[in-house]
């Protein structure tokens, strides 16, 4: 079974499932997917019966597509779980199970969905750098790093809060505050977001100079910002 360990949110997921079988067992076999070790399937698919596969557990109802067609092979044509729009009800445990009268196979694999930042937001207003991070899930990782003539300072000293719009999701924020006077031409300010268990790292950089002449200049907040959804 092809399952990736970890896969953003609201990206279509596909759980391969691949078996062998003989030609004289071939309308014997029944493919069932579950989640979590329920009991009651996710799905079943008898090839013999020509009719496709049967969704059963209530979480799945609305997230499967049942179109789809994972090979040419008519007794594998259903064998893939394809869900779409995914989000974090739907990590956890899966598991294909293919049967025929005479034998049971199985494979499992944990799968983690996280939320990657809908955006993250480097800022300097007043002396205060701040990187806020919003609507990701689970709870992110966020550095904060600045120089002062060309010597690095960092902080992950982080706020967490519910997301306004989902309470599932989590808004981060990290801030410090400067001597905008001690700030030279070169130095930077840098924010870096990861989330734990998957490859998702992302980093906003800006020079801190420009920020503040910016601000300074329009008298209002300004923001860089990286719009990741």
């Amino acid at each position: 079974m092809s399952i990736p360990t970890s896969h953003p949110g609201g990206q279509d997921l596909t759980l391969s499932c691949d078996y062998s079988y003989t030609l004289p067992e071939s309308d014997q076999l029944v493919l069932t997917w579950y989640h979590n070790g329920s009991p009651i399937p996710i799905y079943q698919w008898v090839p013999a019966l020509d009719m496709g596969p049967q969704v059963i557990h209530q979480l799945f109802k609305d997230n499967l597509d049942l179109t789809y067609e994972a090979s040419d092979d008519k007794f594998k044509k259903h064998s893939a779980l394809r869900i779409i729009n995914p989000d974090q009800r739907f990590s956890g445990n899966y598991k294909c199970r293919v049967s025929t009268f005479l034998e049971e196979v199985s494979e499992d694999k944990d799968v983690f969905i996280y939320v990657p930042p809908a955006s993250i937001a480097l800022t300097i207003t007043e002396g205060v750098i701040s990187c806020q991070v919003e609507a990701v899930y689970p709870q992110p990782q966020v550095i904060l790093a600045w120089t002062v003539n060309s010597t690095v300072y960092t902080s992950n000293e982080m706020e967490l809060t519910a997301n306004p719009l989902n309470s599932k999701l989590f808004d981060a924020s990290v801030a410090a505050t400067i001597e905008e006077a001690d700030i030279a031409a070169q130095d930077m300010m840098t924010c870096e977001v990861m989330i734990d268990g998957t490859d998702y790292d992302r980093r906003v950089e800006k020079s801190i100079l420009e920020k503040s002449e910016s601000s300074a200049e329009s008298d209002q907040k300004v923001q860089l910002v990286e719009d990741l959804c």
